[in-house]
């Protein structure tokens, strides 16, 4: 991953190493343990944090921003669509307390 797109997926130059726990297996222990969804992202995090959802769900809202729309296609205005910022965050201590390195170096 190149330094210019770092910002995309929640990394910076500092947290890389915290790239060694993102593993298929890492990802659906730490959804399990908060029942996320299979599709809902998961950011590893400095820290000993235990998996939580954060972020919003998708929503729609009247073009000013200023009111949420909770059924757009019975609204007789324009509407916005914001997407979901949802997403799973874990600190790479608590992967790392409950996987062997052997796990963790399996890909």
């Amino acid at each position: 991953m190149s330094h210019t797109n770092a910002h995309l997926n929640g990394t910076t130059r500092h947290d890389r190493g915290l790239q060694d726990f993102d593993t298929r297996l890492v990802r659906r222990v730490v959804r399990e343990a908060v029942g996320a969804h299979t599709n809902t992202p998961v950011r590893i995090v400095a820290g000993d944090r235990a998996p939580r959802i954060v972020g919003r769900s998708y929503y729609w809202t009247t073009p000013s921003g200023k009111t949420e729309v909770q059924h757009p296609n019975a609204y007789g205005w324009p509407v916005l669509y914001h997407a979901s910022t949802r997403r799973v965050q874990v600190g790479a201590g608590w992967v790392a307390s409950r996987f062997s390195a052997a796990e963790l170096a399996a890909k």
